[in-house]
């Protein structure tokens, strides 16, 4: 993957030029796209990803917002510390390095840095992977085979053979394909790190917290089965 950066007034954008050329600060406007063109938004997760096409690509684009209590009073500004320490600068390294090791994620296409002063806000830009529904589609629709849970199993230990354990493992950023292939998605705060056998088993018991949050919201049995399957293809 290529890397270029480039300063557009209190904008700094990383962009990978062999995947777009008309780089502006336009293309992160979500209001700009609003006006232009009708197109998703998905509101499941913190703030707003909203899904536009971009140089003839299906692109995500993500605004990235505070979680809790704290989010009332700052909504989507952060302490600057570096442009390496960005949430958005970061997400996309982490994503390029991890595509580089053939990891199933998305292709990071760019990330903005809003900068002013102390404080910053951050966007990011990645390729949509085509026909996908989100691991909790699949548990609603009752679609989970034991080949998928155990599909699923594989690919958390692939991350974690690599030494990345996701922050936030959950039923919506598990992404299935049409083919079955499984991906992860928002690695926010995520960065390389020696793994181990109790990292693996954190990521584990925040995945079943989110299998179990949605069971218990539709009054559905949790998967054990199921559960079992995805746990006993893990390794480390």
């Amino acid at each position: 993957m290529s890397k270029k950066i480039l300063k557009v007034n209190q904008s700094i954008i990383l962009y990978d030029d062999t995947l777009i050329h008309d780089v502006n600060d336009d293309i992160f406007n979500s209001a700009n796209w609003q006006n232009n063109q009708t197109l998703d938004e998905n509101k499941k997760g913190r703030g707003s990803v909203f899904f536009i096409d971009l140089e003839g690509k299906s692109c995500a684009l993500k605004h990235y917002c505070r979680g809790g209590l704290l989010s009332k009073l700052i909504y989507d500004q952060y302490l600057y510390l570096g442009l390496e320490e960005t949430r958005s600068f970061m997400e996309w390294n982490l994503l390029s390095q991890m595509h580089a090791l053939s990891l199933p994620v998305p292709v990071p296409i760019a990330a903005r840095v809003r900068q002013s002063g102390l404080i910053y806000q951050a966007d990011l830009l990645t390729q949509v992977i085509p026909n996908v529904q989100s691991m909790g589609d699949k548990l609603r629709q009752e679609l989970m085979t034991k080949e998928l849970w155990q599909s699923i199993g594989q690919c958390l230990s692939k991350f974690h053979q690599q030494g990345i354990a996701h922050k936030d493992l959950n039923i919506e950023n598990i992404q299935i394909d049409d083919n079955d292939k499984v991906f992860f998605l928002d690695f926010d705060k995520t960065r390389f790190s020696k793994s181990s056998p109790e990292i693996l088993g954190a990521n584990l018991r925040r995945l079943r917290k989110s299998i179990l949050k949605l069971t218990l919201l539709r009054n559905q049995d949790f998967p054990e089965k199921g559960w079992i399957d995805l746990v006993s293809a893990t390794s480390y």
